[in-house]
């Protein structure tokens, strides 16, 4: 096979269990048991993440580091077929921050966190194996940002995204062309085969630069709120495309370079959070993403040349839409030494009924999360979070491309149920 070109962007039609899209908002235990509702005000070192104009609210040097662990789950089926659970196992969302006060009202901040992520699971022989069975795709940020207090009550803050992005997706292509094919009487059948075991590999990364910019305002001396932009970031990915198997009676074998293009969404958050009695701390937080960004995706299959001697471009028409998550947390202090924390928040799903990709469940998502704050003593203190993500049952049309000239598209409805994700979160902190 010769080497050809092959959007990656086809990597994109990918499941990230714990947000609508592909968006992580995981960034510390503390922020996921509060729903990431710390906008308006911060005060640890996750003010890198959370809102990088809150750092002047940090006296001390402070550093914290940790790891988000989560597993999705649900149960798939397809045209009303109930098929294995998609389980992806465990991944892990790691974070590390640290804000250090300068002179002249300035603060300096650098954190290592991921924005975007994706993971989905399912039987390799499952009904629409053609369309995907495993994707994984992992984005990693490195951010050193920079405060200004202004004023007594506002605060500005800028900084840089370092992004590094490697995904890997793979499929049986024409898995639901082979079953036609095979549907049809002799000598028909005979065309394609039925010994279909093809399957295809496609591996990549990249670096680009997105910056963000961010305020906050002290309304009163309990009440701040914050504002929070992130720019797009552009990848230009490079890597591998293989594939290998058997079809229409003979054995297939083909590597490719692959290359394209992504735009990972711009998005703006804003929040408030309220110090509403000595021990009891509220918040909440309202992030916009711009998904319809992602509207059409188009790709070349270099494979297909040796299937029927032409090559076609494909394209996936996502029309996905804006879409708005929401957050409300609370914490109390306890004692001197325990903080307990809760949170609700609801998450849009920006997916179109009409066009998709089995490599993301549909459906909006409700987050319900606790956990605690442990005061160790030292200036050491541990964070510990749960939360529970639950999927709204949804379904949208699945289109797998036919061989041009020899077999027609076919259409398929994926719906998804009980969708669940367990996520566990632990972070340590230290202030000098």
């Amino acid at each position: 096979m010769k080497t050809a070109k092959l959007s990656v962007l086809a990597l994109l039609w990918s499941f990230n269990a714990l947000a609508s899209g592909f968006a992580l908002y995981e960034a510390s235990a503390r922020n996921v048991a509060l729903g990431g509702a710390l906008v308006g005000s911060t005060r640890d070192a996750t003010a890198v993440y959370n809102n990088p104009a809150n750092m002047g609210e940090n006296t001390n040097v402070m550093v914290t580091v940790g790891a988000t662990f989560v597993n999705p789950f649900c149960d798939v089926a397809v045209n009303h077929k109930n098929q294995n659970k998609m389980n992806a196992g465990w991944f892990t969302i790691p974070h590390a921050y640290a804000t250090i006060p300068l002179p002249g009202r300035f603060a300096f901040g650098i954190g290592e966190y991921s924005e975007y992520g994706i993971g989905t699971k399912y039987n390799t022989h499952w009904g629409l194996a053609g369309d995907s069975y495993e994707t994984t795709v992992e984005q990693i940020t490195t951010s050193p940002v920079v405060s200004f207090q202004a004023t007594d009550d506002w605060s500005i803050a800028a900084g840089m995204r370092i992004s590094w992005i490697e995904f890997e997706n793979r499929r049986h292509p024409y898995r639901q062309t082979t079953q036609y094919m095979n549907s049809l009487p002799m000598p028909y059948s005979m065309v394609f085969g039925s010994d279909n075991t093809l399957k295809s590999r496609l591996k990549g990364d990249d670096w680009a630069l997105g910056w963000l910019l961010a305020t906050q305002y002290r309304i009163t001396d309990t009440v701040r709120v914050g504002l929070l932009y992130r720019s797009p970031i552009r990848h230009k990915i490079k890597g591998d495309f293989d594939l290998s198997g058997r079809a229409m009676n003979a054995d297939i074998r083909g590597h490719s370079y692959a290359s394209g293009k992504v735009e990972l969404p711009q998005s703006i958050t804003a929040g408030v959070n309220w110090d509403a009695t000595e021990r009891l701390r509220l918040g909440y937080s309202m992030t916009w993403t711009r998904w319809s960004s992602l509207d059409d995706l188009n790709f070349h299959i270099p494979y297909q040349n040796t299937l029927n001697g032409s090559r076609s471009d494909e394209s996936v028409r996502f029309n996905w839409h804006d879409v708005f998550r929401f957050g409300w947390g609370g914490e109390y202090d306890v004692n001197d030494w325990f903080t307990f924390r809760a949170s609700y928040q609801y998450d849009m799903d920006p997916s179109s009924p009409h066009h998709g990709t089995t490599m993301m469940p549909c459906g909006h998502r409700h987050l319900i999360s606790t956990g605690g704050g442990f005061y160790l003593g030292h200036g050491i203190s541990l964070d510990l979070a749960y939360s529970i993500v639950l999927m709204e049952s949804e379904s949208r049309w699945i289109t797998e491309k036919g061989i041009p000239g020899v077999t027609p598209d076919t259409r398929s409805k994926f719906q998804t149920r009980n969708g669940i994700t367990h996520m566990l979160s632990a972070s340590l902190s230290y202030e000098f």
